[in-house]
């Protein structure tokens, strides 16, 4: 009876909301902190008030932009490719006009939707959570870049083969495209919102930022003291630091020689190259630096980022329905004039589940499996507790009784 009473006040109070005020999710971003809001979406109330929004046709521009999204990825790939081993930009543009143009179309669209979303987000007064927003720059400079692509092909190409202008501008915009499929899918399901959210979470872990502050000073401080022990005086910058037969080996000659190999001692490259043997004192700071920073500092950050990986899992179901309020809101403001339409029916009844979801018996995670079985031994041991209970009740009862007799 409560649970009814409750889903009916809940369906009310959504309904009543939706009506009065249609930019409700926009107006609690604008007004509520970020770590509230983030909690206050794993409330089953919250989260009835997003489900109904995405009933009322959300979900199908979302996916409708998803399938329009694949096969612009699609046409970027193939096209990337040719262009790249194209003879010449009459040949490319023969046989690789419609599909350049629909490319072209696409990108457009995707750059304009990004300026009207960020229109319709001044309006509301959201305007800084769109530049607070990585996913946008990443958006923007995708769509923007795969334009500027095309066009640095047709203006460099000399006849022979792309210029590496135009290799260099397409392998960033390959590299936004796919940063991109990341911010479209990350409002799919749980597990990918937790995975994708995931990053951004460690990235912007205090700790973590913390940390490697700390460990980029400490590899600072022995790349310079490495160069002042080993590095010649005829050291060329532009060394590549490979021995005669072409295999890359640490070596200190230059600056960009020891920032190579104190990376690539990082990586487990720890070989040491008979240039320490002529130093007791490049041996020590050899042997130093791959003790606190390969054996120590690391294993610091795998703690940390595991640490951080617990943690997201403790908060998917937060960053999940972040991720879809984020959703709503940035499709809501953009595609109002259209959502507004086709709400007729967006009212009708709906169940509302209100029990707090299994325990899942896959593995999530460390903390998770831990939380799990706790909630099952306290459980089982629940009733047993209660009747413990009960009995101490009943005897402490009839205890009273008796000393009032005894009275």
């Amino acid at each position: 009876t409560i649970t009814a009473n409750l889903t009916k006040a809940v369906q009310q109070y959504v309904k009543d909301n939706k009506k009065e005020r249609p930019n409700l999710v926009p107006e609690l971003i604008t007004r509520v902190p970020a770590v509230t809001l983030q909690k206050l979406t794993a409330t089953r109330v919250f989260q009835h008030l997003l489900s109904s929004q995405m009933r009322s046709g959300l979900m199908y521009i979302y996916y409708a932009e998803i399938a329009l999204f694949a096969i612009y990825l699609v046409l970027f790939v193939v096209l990337s490719i040719k262009y790249k081993f194209a003879e010449s930009k009459e040949t490319a543009w023969a046989e690789n006009s419609v599909e350049t143009v629909f490319c072209v179309l696409f990108a457009l669209y995707f750059l304009l939707r990004e300026f009207a979303q960020l229109r319709a987000m001044y309006k509301l007064g959201l305007a800084k959570n769109w530049f607070y927003s990585v996913w946008n720059y990443i958006d923007v400079l995708a769509s923007g870049g795969t334009i500027a692509m095309f066009a640095t092909f047709y203006m460099e190409h000399d006849g022979d083969e792309s210029g590496d202008t135009f290799e260099h501008f397409a392998s960033i915009v390959a590299l936004l495209m796919w940063m991109k499929v990341l911010s479209i899918i990350k409002a799919l399901n749980k597990p990918i919102a937790t995975f994708v959210l995931l990053l951004s979470t460690i990235l912007m872990d205090a700790l973590f930022r913390s940390f490697l502050t700390v460990m980029f000073i400490i590899v600072i401080a022995f790349g310079h003291a490495l160069y002042l022990t080993l590095g010649a005086t005829d050291g060329d910058p532009n060394d590549y630091c490979v021995d005669s037969e072409g295999v890359t080996e640490l070596n200190f000659d230059s600056v960009g020689c020891t920032t190579q190999s104190l990376y690539l001692m990082v990586l487990g490259k720890l070989d040491a190259p008979e240039v320490f043997k002529d130093s007791v004192l490049s041996e020590l700071l050899f042997v130093s630096y791959s003790f606190f920073v390969v054996i120590i500092l690391l294993n610091v950050l795998i703690a940390i980022v595991s640490d951080t990986y617990d943690a997201a899992l403790v908060k998917s179901t937060e960053l999940f329905w972040r991720s879809r309020m984020e959703l709503v809101a940035e499709i809501s403001t953009t595609f109002g004039w259209l959502l507004s339409r086709g709400s007729g029916d967006v009212d009708r009844e709906q169940d509302l589940d209100l029990e707090v979801d299994d325990a899942s018996t896959d593995w999530t995670g460390r903390v998770l499996d831990i939380v799990r079985r706790v909630n099952v031994v306290t459980s089982a041991e629940v009733g047993k507790v209660a009747e413990r209970m009960e009995r101490m009740e009943e005897e402490n009862r009839k205890l009273r009784i008796l000393v009032l007799k005894m009275a």
